[in-house]
């Protein structure tokens, strides 16, 4: 099932597929459902799995007047779907930025979350080296901005994240069309999106506090950077579990099975 849901506020594009406990993953900074192709269908193999494009990213439209965005407007948003397909309580996956709209769900509406997964939330305002990583961040955002537009900054953004090899691969197995809408959101990602991402601090009282059992993940690339460093404190503060899976930012990407494996075991599946 697939198409537009009017959530009161916003209508978001999503799709559900499979049957069984819910499950909503929530995409990073590329904004679209198809972030989640490479695990979507394994998943469906006993979980009701939801996936959605966030509000002005690929499908879903942008609202009118709509220029600036926070980490409770986009919870809201994940709620409200929630309510609308009468899914909840669901297990909560969130990636990346979508790893911080979750913490933000968690805060905002513990009775729709079941289980919450928070892969590689990107912190900044928390780790020592913040301010020196955003700036990096943007004089590479700025050079692609100035070379070519939105669209290019967006591709610069994914390879300094992900890397040349995933990103490579990842264009080179979607088509050309999938591939445009996600270079697309550079235009909601950088003027809208990216400056809220990057003044997120979650409330980690208020997630412990939550009664919502919570598990951080770290690829084991990203043990010693940043991202490490970020998903240790937060899992330092809120009592989670923090597990380590293989590859980088975007494991689940190039080492699938592992992804799989955890979400399944917090969704109380088999392996």
């Amino acid at each position: 099932m697939s198409g537009l849901i009017d959530t009161g506020t916003t209508k978001l594009y999503h799709e559900v597929r499979g049957s069984g406990p819910a499950l909503l993953l929530i995409t990073g900074g590329t904004g679209g459902a198809d972030e989640w192709g490479p695990v979507a269908p394994a998943l469906a193999e006993g979980l009701t799995v939801v996936t959605y494009d966030r509000r002005g990213m690929s499908r879903s439209p942008r609202p009118d007047g709509w220029t600036a965005t926070s980490m409770a407007e986009q919870a809201d948003d994940a709620a409200a779907l929630l309510r609308a397909l009468e899914l909840a309580p669901a297990v909560v996956v969130g990636h990346s930025g979508g790893a911080s709209i979750a913490c933000s769900l968690v805060v905002r509406h513990p009775e729709l979350v079941r289980h919450a997964v928070l892969y590689e939330a990107p912190l900044l305002a928390v780790v020592p080296d913040g301010e020196a990583v955003v700036a990096g961040f943007q004089a590479t955002i700025d050079q692609a901005m100035a070379e070519g537009g939105p669209r290019r900054a967006m591709e610069a953004f994914m390879r300094a994240n992900a890397g040349d090899e995933i990103v490579d691969e990842l264009f080179a197995s979607v088509p050309p069309a999938q591939r445009d809408m996600v270079l697309d959101n550079g235009a909601v990602f950088f003027p809208i999106e990216l400056p809220a991402f990057a003044a997120f601090v979650p409330d980690r009282e208020r997630m412990r506090a939550s009664g919502v059992p919570l598990t951080v993940a770290v690829g084991a690339e990203n043990r010693d950077n940043w991202f490490g460093t970020a998903s240790a404190w937060l899992a330092d503060g809120t009592g989670a579990e923090l597990v380590e899976l293989p590859g980088g930012h975007a494991g689940f990407f190039d080492h699938p099975e592992a992804f799989v494996e955890l979400v399944r075991r917090v969704a109380g599946l088999s392996g």
